[in-house]
Parts: C-alpha cells; sequence; structure tokens
C-alpha cells in the first residue's frame, strides 16, 4: 500500500502514538537507515525503511528522495517469547 511522503513524516516526527517502531538496521558511509514500523488508524501494520544523514554536514531527510507516495508492505505483529 501505498502512502504519501507527508503523512510519514507527521507520524515519525509528531510523536504520535501510531509508531511502533523506529530501528537503526545500519549504516553507510554518509547515511543511517532505519527500519519504520507504525500503525494506521485501523490498527493495520505497515513497514518502511528511510535513511537520514549521519552527520551535521550530510543534508539527508527521511524519504527525500523517493516519490511524493511511498510504498510501505503491511506486517503481522507476533509476540517474541
Amino acid at each position: 500500500m501505498k502512502f504519501t511522503k507527508q503523512f510519514l513524516l507527521d507520524t515519525l516526527y509528531d510523536g504520535s502514538p501510531l509508531v511502533v517502531r523506529d530501528t537503526i538496521t545500519g549504516n553507510g558511509r554518509w547515511s543511517i537507515h532505519h527500519e519504520f514500523i507504525f500503525r494506521t488508524d485501523e490498527g493495520t501494520l505497515y513497514r518502511t525503511t528511510y535513511s537520514v544523514g549521519a552527520t551535521e554536514n550530510q543534508d539527508e531527510s527521511p524519504w527525500e528522495y523517493d516519490a511524493d507516495e511511498i510504498e510501505c508492505e503491511p506486517v503481522e505483529a507476533y509476540e517474541r517469547t
């Protein structure tokens, strides 16, 4: 399913209760890569990835170089024991 870049940015940065997990998955020379899992108002979970600049000199914000709609894949919650 596709979500607008603005919806994802609002969810990520506004301390939204829709954020389930935002995990750093790795880094490159100039970027830090994240996995972002969020919940819709209907309760469905979705996952996508983004990257940000690794230092104050790297001007890269989440989904900056992506299209206006970001493809997100549905995921299921599970209990880890």
